[in-house]
């Protein structure tokens, strides 16, 4: 087996097998090697071809707020946030918590912030969960640990 294709051949092939999970797989692996321009292309192939892929709109999400690769757009963001919370992606909707609590690309909204922090605590991001304790609303300290932390977490 040749294993000297480069990531456009892979892509490339990918697409000629309309293989979904692959061009996913390679956009993440761009996203990894900070090439965000081609990571979006590959997200946002399979977004506009109608997958619903929760992975793929969260990193859209991601990309369009911190302006990953494209140009930066709250807005764009805060409506691939909202596809994936609808899919209950975890960091979809600890993302859209995020933009709700700023204002930023939707009206600031403390309580949906609050809504969608303790949807994405109840899935283990524990980003989530420390937004909770840093909002006043949740206590691990002192036997009020209802959110289980996840202890595979490697995305700090």
């Amino acid at each position: 087996m040749n294993y000297s294709f480069s990531y456009t051949e892979w892509y490339e092939k990918a697409l000629y097998e309309d293989d979904t999970l692959s061009i996913i797989n390679i956009g993440t692996d761009y996203a990894k090697a900070e090439m965000y321009e081609h990571a979006v292309t590959c997200w946002k192939y399979i977004a506009d071809k109608g997958c619903g892929n929760p992975d793929v709109y969260s990193n859209l999400g991601v990309s369009y707020y911190y302006g990953n690769g494209v140009e930066r757009d709250y807005k764009k963001a805060v409506s691939y946030y909202q596809r994936a919370a609808a899919m209950n992606h975890p960091f979809g909707m600890y993302n859209l918590a995020v933009a709700c609590e700023y204002g930023n690309g939707t009206p600031k909204d403390k309580g949906k912030a609050v809504e969608f922090y303790r949807k994405a605590a109840e899935k283990g991001v524990n980003q989530a969960i420390d937004a909770l304790i840093r909002l006043g609303l949740y206590d691990e300290i002192n036997g009020l640990a209802f959110y289980g932390r996840n202890m595979n977490d490697d995305s700090f």
